[in-house]
């Protein structure tokens, strides 16, 4: 609920759990619990000098707090976080990356690590989700992946969740950029050569990403995007 001023409360009881013979006492024309109120008459004419309490439309019902959402302090949270949804099948921030965290978890830690302008490391970001969220914190932040699927699939993931202006607002390092560094990279490594090459022309994996077994030497998500381009070609754009 709201009040005159546009704070918002919960209507709490002031019913006392025992039974309590000096707390009965009628106010204002409402009886009181069988059990007693929860607090002294001079407490309740107190809360009701400061607007504290909520009466009920007809003297039957029964008085209760308001308890503001703007005063409650909450609990303070643990080391054991059990109330963030892990990354499943219907999760609508899925990318079939095997080792994706949800954003909200990524988001949770830089929050309480760092402020605003701080820059944020991730050494292994693989699909982006603390890039993501260091972004959307207005946070700097350097990400380090060796794959280009990481690097390709990132990079479409800044565009979609900020827009296309975000491109301008980073530099990509390692990447090829003329044809002798692509024919070195394909040279060195065709399969990271195809993952990159396809990145320019903006495919992206469209379903589950899955390791393969003819290069089980290579990393594994290199060899998941390869596998997939190769055998079924299932790409989005």
């Amino acid at each position: 609920m709201v009040d005159e001023h546009g704070r918002k409360f919960q209507a709490t009881s002031l019913v006392n759990p025992a039974y309590r013979p000096n707390l009965i006492y009628e106010y204002k024309g409402h009886k009181p619990p069988t059990n007693g109120w929860m607090i002294t008459k001079e407490k309740m004419e107190q809360w009701d000098k400061e607007g504290k309490l909520y009466f009920p439309k007809t003297s039957e019902g029964r008085i209760r707090r308001k308890s503001y959402a703007d005063e409650l302090k909450g609990m303070p949270i643990q080391n054991l976080w059990t109330d963030i949804a892990e990354i499943n099948s219907r999760a609508g921030e899925r990318l079939g990356y095997p080792t994706q965290k949800p954003e909200v978890l990524l988001e949770r830690i830089i929050n309480a690590s760092s402020n605003e302008g701080d820059v944020v490391l991730d050494p292994f970001c693989g699909c982006g989700t603390a890039v993501v969220a260091a972004q959307r914190l207005k946070r700097r932040w350097i990400g380090i992946d060796i794959t280009h699927l990481a690097v390709g699939l990132i990079k479409h993931r800044l565009a979609d969740t900020f827009g296309p202006s975000i491109n301008c607002t980073y530099e990509v390092h390692g990447e090829p950029k003329d044809l002798a560094s692509a024919q070195a990279l394909a040279d060195q490594d065709k399969f990271q050569f195809e993952a990159w090459a396809l990145s320019l022309v903006g495919a992206r994996h469209s379903g589950e990403i899955h390791r393969g077994a003819d290069r089980g030497s290579m990393d594994a998500s290199t060899s998941m995007w390869t596998t997939a381009a190769r055998r079924s070609r299932s790409f989005s754009q």
